[in-house]
């Protein structure tokens, strides 16, 4: 197994998965703000007009949150993946099965905690410098916090789905180990690195 092979796909693949759900998710959380706000100012005075001016603003919030979320889960994403490389190789390698759902814990919690800081700390100054007067009490709340929350849980599954991904590699099997040892250290017995994430697992 090349090593800096593995390093590599660990560090592209979260970085990857992550900038699409993070862009995914940042349209779905600009969806929601527009509905949020506009459930507070027509509550009382909704007429079927209206639905047409939601349907637009809809649309600009979905399109400015799957840009945002895109760089920001990009970001998140590379920092995420970096880590979680260095565990796997420096700790995790190869991985036992008994040692796989610590594996699995321990880069889900680190995920969750470097994407919701990363996001929690970019996404702040960005909403103060683009909508300074939303980010007052409440407001900045809804705006910081929960953008941070929802990556977290982006972070969860993306955690769960590259920690499978990483225990169906030929290297963690005991057949792999079996015949590792009996081709010796001077013939290498080849991997071949998966690169299908939703594989189902045996």
């Amino acid at each position: 197994m090349d090593i800096a092979l593995l390093t590599l796909l660990i560090a592209g693949r979260t970085t990857a998965v992550t900038y699409i759900v993070g862009g995914l998710l940042g349209a779905l959380y600009g969806e929601l703000v527009i509905l949020g706000v506009f459930a507070l100012d027509s509550s009382d005075n909704f007429e079927i007009w209206h639905l047409l001016p939601l349907l637009v603003f809809m649309t600009l919030a979905a399109l400015i949150g799957l840009v945002i979320g895109s760089i920001l889960g990009a970001i998140s994403g590379a920092a995420t993946g970096i880590v979680t490389a260095a565990i796997t190789i420096l700790a995790f390698f190869p991985l036992t099965p008994n040692r796989a759902p610590l594996y699995r814990a321990i880069i889900t919690i680190a995920g969750i905690i470097i994407s919701c800081t990363t996001i929690y700390l970019l996404a702040f100054p960005l909403f103060r410098w683009v909508f300074p007067q939303l980010m007052m009490g409440l407001s900045s709340i809804i705006y910081t916090l929960m953008p941070a929350v929802i990556a977290g849980l982006g972070a969860w599954w993306i955690g769960g789905r590259m920690a499978k991904w990483y225990e169906r590699q030929p290297q963690n099997s005991p057949q792999y180990e079996h015949l590792s040892a009996e081709a010796g250290p001077e013939s290498p017995v080849p991997a071949q690195i998966s690169t299908d994430l939703d594989k189902p697992h045996d």
